[in-house]
C-alpha cells in the first residue's frame, strides 16, 4: 500500500483546501474538493486518486500545467 492511499479516507467532497502555486510563492488561493476519483492511478510506483479542486478565487497569472501544493484541511 502506498503512503498516498492512506489519506484518501480523510478527503471528502466540499472539504476546504488552500492552493499554493510553486511558480507564484506569494499566491495562496482558497478552494474546495469537488470530487474524488473512484479509480486509482499508478504514478512512479505510487497509487494515487485524482482529486478535482474548485477554486473559490482566481488569479490571471495562473496557467494550465502549473505545479501546486494542496494541503487538505479538516
Amino acid at each position: 500500500m502506498s503512503h498516498v492511499t492512506r489519506y484518501v479516507p480523510a478527503v471528502s467532497a466540499g472539504q476546504p483546501v488552500t492552493v499554493k502555486v510553486d511558480a507564484l510563492p506569494e499566491l495562496t488561493l482558497k478552494g474546495e474538493v469537488e470530487s474524488i476519483g473512484a479509480l486509482f492511478e499508478e504514478r512512479s510506483g505510487d497509487v494515487t486518486y485524482p482529486v478535482k479542486i474548485r477554486l473559490l478565487e482566481a488569479d490571471p497569472r495562473l496557467r494550465w500545467g502549473m505545479t501546486v501544493a494542496v494541503p487538505f484541511e479538516k
